[in-house]
């Protein structure tokens, strides 16, 4: 049986198998700054198989160095607490069998994060701030020593896509510069992370100075390499889309080490585009945007950038006895040249240690049939260090996720929101890929992102912004999960297209919806109609109609040899101003009906030229109201007939005619007639003419007589007379000649013959 008493021994470890001593005989491993440490051991028990078996997963600590300290305290025992990952059984020892050796990994807390992958979305918070969260969330314990946090811009959101959470916490510290390593005890251990090399630890248990040739170090020496010399990153941000936020930091400008060996290295230049900033822009509360991109970003980047190709310039590897050697110490280290002793950043370490002195030269023999003598105890490592002076920066090898194509995702707003947008047009969306309430704007699944438009301009462009509810297609920029833009929208069994599909295929357009709560009967609308013989262009407006036409135009229908007829219906009023002139040409007839009046206002001129008829019905009364004078031109006959005619003239009236003229009676008729050919040069006047259907009163005063005999007014006055009594009798065609002037009057109306 072993000795399983280790506290001699370089070797020794506590597990959770209660009752079962344990011996730890070979430990070898390797950690490194900025990754997970892995150590395989190898140990001896007697417990059963289904104990060692329930080890996977659980703690444990090894111890390695010397059990007692030396005077220098350098090689002293120290802790390594980690988890089990493996167990695997390699044989039976012992006279009986009994003991059971076993190979182990043992690796930190954080591992464990390799085995969980997620696709998740975090928002306005750093790269610490989300790489903390992470940690809490899987019992990690953490520490977090950056220096200035405001280094790191809050990001809009940051997406962990289809990756482990060890490898996004990784790139992100990557990205950021930022670096972890472990610190241990008895009991635990704590991931801690800076951006600093002062924030490191010392040795555990702590010493002064490893001296190479003292015996503890054998071996430190300096190795160099070529690396890019300059870095120029550019990238830009929404709010500011014409200037590229751009820097260029080269290696001499910052380099520590001679200027004269490091020049040509600025000749090689790195350009990456886009930059990738650590900053997005930050959406508020109010729904005002910040834009944290900016150059302060870019010289971060550029200067990140920088570093590690410098971390990588001047590299140190040592040999040493130290076992409170860990990455993430700094440790003073005195070279064998002449170079001083100087502050050291121990950045990786490989660590070698085994001790069988628990068996007996029999039980070693039944260990080893046929094999040498069981090795004497040792413990040592190597070492990757950089200078303490130099900041360290890890490499970035976590690959950052890229997507394949691209993805639909819905549209999410607030309760009974149905327009979620800010003032770029930006809209909320829900990955299908994320696991939180269908369609509500839960904390991992409120993305703003832009929206791709038919056409983008300084105020001018097309503008539909994608609704709550809708499934829209997301691609994203370069493939980065980080930069996603939507670039369509599609329809599925809830979002119905507008038109029945396939019997209306040839119909196209663009349908709308009014909102807030419209249905399906409250839209506008634009449609196409293809089909043959039945092409149509329809437009719908909800409530109001406005276009505007800056210059002409010009409307033609019928031109494709339809029907080209046009209809218009006005439910209510109908108002047209028009600034200049209106020039109406109809080839057939025009009918207008007015159920009510109709009011015409004309500050000029009215001139109508009709070639037919004109006829006039007027129910009711008729006035013509004029200025100075009315003038009524015939070609052949002026017929004016009416029950009563009243002529009243405030002044003399003039009435000539070149043409004979004659006065007589018919049935309900007087009328005069004269058969005189010559133009009259006589002025006949007129102070008052009335003349009934009963009665006719002609009071007549002529002057200037001139070719009229003074018989001639003898003669009117009597036949007026006459015809006044004959009228009451009803006198029919009656007629009386007045010579070579008279007039023609009828109870029904006045006519005057040519």
């Amino acid at each position: 049986m072993p000795n399983y008493d280790q506290s001699n021994c370089l070797l020794a470890m506590h597990t959770t198998l209660a009752g079962w001593p344990v011996v730890l005989t070979e430990l070898e491993g390797e950690d490194r700054l900025s990754a997970p440490f892995v150590y395989r051991i190898r140990f001896a028990t007697e417990a059963p198989v289904a104990a060692v078996k329930a080890l996977i997963g659980t703690e444990v600590t090894l111890f390695f160095g010397q059990p007692e300290p030396d005077a220098a305290n350098r090689l002293r025992r120290r802790p390594l607490n980690g988890h089990f990952r493996r167990i695997a059984r390699i044989g039976r020892v012992g006279r009986d069998g009994m003991i059971l050796e076993w190979e182990a990994e043992v690796v930190p807390r954080l591992w464990f994060l390799s085995q969980t992958s997620d696709f998740r979305i975090f928002h306005d918070q750093t790269i610490p701030q989300i790489v903390a969260t992470i940690l809490g969330e899987h019992g990690i314990p953490h520490a977090d020593r950056i220096v200035v946090p405001e280094t790191y811009g809050t990001l809009e959101y940051c997406v962990q896509y289809d990756e482990t959470a060890l490898d996004f916490v990784s790139r992100l510290l990557e990205h950021a510069g930022v670096f972890y390593w472990h610190e241990h005890t008895d009991t635990a251990h704590t991931l801690c992370f800076t951006d600093n090399n002062n924030n490191v630890h010392v040795p555990n248990p702590p010493f002064e100075t490893l001296v190479v040739g003292d015996g503890v170090t054998d071996r430190f020496a300096e190795a160099y390499s070529f690396r890019t010399g300059t870095w120029t990153v550019r990238d830009h941000n929404l709010t500011r889309p014409q200037r590229a936020w751009d820097k260029t930091e080269s290696f001499a400008d910052i380099a520590s080490a001679d200027a004269s060996v490091v020049r040509q290295f600025t000749r090689f230049e790195r350009y990456r585009f886009p930059g990738n900033y650590m900053a997005r822009l930050r959406s508020h509360a109010d729904g005002s945007i910040e834009g944290q991109v900016g150059q302060h970003d870019a010289d971060l980047m550029a200067t990140r950038l920088i570093e590690i190709e410098e971390s990588h310039w001047e590299r140190w590897t040592g040999a040493s006895l130290a076992a409170g050697l860990d990455p993430g110490t700094k440790v003073r280290i005195q070279p064998d040249t002449e170079a001083s002793a100087a502050d050291y950043l121990v950045i990786g370490i490989r660590h070698r240690a085994r001790d069988y002195s628990c068996w007996t030269e029999e039980e070693w023999a039944l260990l080893q049939p046929g094999g040498d003598a069981a090795p004497p105890p040792s413990c040592d490592n190597d070492f990757d260090c950089v200078p303490h002076g130099v900041p360290f920066r890890p490499d970035r090898v976590t690959p950052k996720p890229k997507v394949a194509g691209p993805q639909t995702a819905l549209v999410v707003g607030a309760a009974g929101q149905e327009i979620n947008t800010d003032e770029y047009g930006r809209v909320q969306v829900q990955f299908l890929w994320d696991r939180g309430p269908p369609g509500a704007p839960a904390v991992n699944s409120a993305v703003w992102i832009r929206v791709s438009q038919g056409a983008a301009g300084a105020g001018w462009g097309h503008i539909h912004v994608p609704r709550v509810g809708q499934e829209v297609i997301v691609d994203f920029l370069n493939g980065d999960p980080d930069r996603p833009i939507i670039t369509g929208r599609v329809y599925d069994t809830d979002l119905s297209v507008p038109y029945a599909l396939p019997a209306s295929a040839t119909q196209s357009g663009i349908r709308t919806r009014s909102t807030p709560g419209g249905t399906a009967a409250n839209y506008n609308e634009l449609r196409f109609e293809d089909a043959i013989g039945a092409e149509q262009v329809l437009l719908h407006a909800e409530r109001d109609y406005v276009v505007e036409v800056e210059n002409n135009e010009t409307r033609t229908v019928g031109m494709g040899g339809g029907a080209g007829n046009r209809s218009a219906i006005i439910k209510n009023d109908e108002t047209m101003t028009i600034g200049g002139n209106r020039s109406v040409a109809i080839t057939g007839n025009a009918a207008d009906t007015i159920g009510g009046s109709e009011t015409r206002t004309i500050t000029g001129d009215v001139t109508e030229t009709v070639h037919g008829n004109v006829t006039l019905n007027v129910d009711q009364n008729v006035s013509v109201t004029s200025g100075p004078d009315i003038n009524l031109t015939a070609t052949d006959t002026i017929n004016i007939t009416a029950p009563t005619v009243n002529i009243n003239a405030e002044h003399h009236n003039r009435w000539v005619s070149k043409y004979d003229w004659q006065m007589g009676t018919g049935a309900g008729s007087f009328y005069v007639t004269t058969n005189y050919q010559a133009a009259l040069t006589t002025n006949v006047y007129l102070a008052s003419f009335n003349m009934t259907f009963r009665s006719v009163n002609v009071n007549a005063w002529t002057n200037n007589i001139g070719e009229f005999e003074a018989r001639t007014k003898a003669m009117v006055i009597d036949t007026a007379a006459t015809v006044a009594r004959n009228i009451g009798t009803g006198i029919e065609n009656m007629g009386v000649a007045l010579g070579q002037a008279g007039f023609a009057m009828h109870a029904n109306g006045l006519t005057v013959i040519r």
